[in-house]
């Protein structure tokens, strides 16, 4: 970990358990409070546990477990889950459920309103010989990349067609927000009047079009068709353009 600290690597967390239930829950739990005790003082690295849990039920043999474990990564979960996870003070993961959806609007609010600090998923899928090697036969679709014979790294159908546009609206949305941050430090600049006026209306703009991706969440249920969010998109680049000529008239 002071390696990690000395070289500024990212963050590692390394996943201790794989939707445990029954029996294997409370050995997780007591293998997430070792490794939560060994986690102490370390700045890049933590221990992570994939599962699912609704509600906040104390009796809920998944409710210790949220406790125990520093980062919990979830697939099935609701808002009373998330209060089990902040109020034990441990991190928020995101898993399973890679969609169009997922990847985009839904993933940015989780960012903002649950601190979500991880997203869950198979990057990449080395090929070997036995076609049963897979964990349920899944992950050569599921995974973001395989391999090829030559090495190569071969993006899957799952990747382009479901994540890909997620990512590209969750990119859109970091830079609104980071020319919304530029723009407002502009303006505190006490600019001219005829550019402080251009700086509000963007800046409006940006704020407008913010408040209308939020209230697009819900599609991550898969109640809505890519196309749905077409205006919202195009938005989100009319916003960040108008922001960035505001700013640099």
């Amino acid at each position: 970990d002071a390696h990690a600290v000395a070289n500024n690597w990212a963050p590692v967390a390394y996943n201790l358990c794989d939707e445990p239930i029954g029996a294997q829950i409370p050995v997780a739990v007591a293998t997430a409070k070792i490794h939560r005790e060994a986690a102490k003082g370390l700045e890049r690295t933590t221990f992570m546990g994939a599962t699912s849990m609704t509600g906040s039920d104390p009796k809920d043999p998944h409710y210790e477990l949220l406790q125990a474990l520093p980062m919990p990564a979830l697939t099935l979960f609701d808002e009373d889950a998330l209060g089990v996870i902040k109020a034990a003070g441990n991190a928020f993961g995101y898993y399973n459920g890679g969609s169009r959806w997922t990847f985009g609007f839904y993933m940015k609010m989780l960012k903002d309103r649950h601190a979500l600090a991880l997203r869950l998923n198979w990057h990449f899928n080395v090929a070997v010989g036995n076609p049963y090697y897979a964990l349920d036969c899944r992950e050569d679709d599921y995974c973001w990349f395989n391999t090829n014979a030559r090495g190569d790294m071969v993006p899957s159908l799952s990747f382009l067609q479901e994540m890909v546009p997620g990512l590209n609206d969750y990119r859109r949305l970091l830079e609104l927000d980071r020319q919304l941050a530029l723009a407002k430090k502009d303006l505190a600049g006490s600019p001219a009047a005829a550019k402080k006026l251009v700086l509000e209306a963007a800046i409006a703009g940006g704020e407008k079009i913010t408040a209308k991706v939020n209230a697009l969440r819900a599609g991550a249920e898969g109640s809505k068709s890519p196309s749905d969010v077409d205006a919202e998109r195009a938005g989100l680049t009319a916003a960040i353009l108008a922001l960035i000529e505001a700013r640099t008239k």
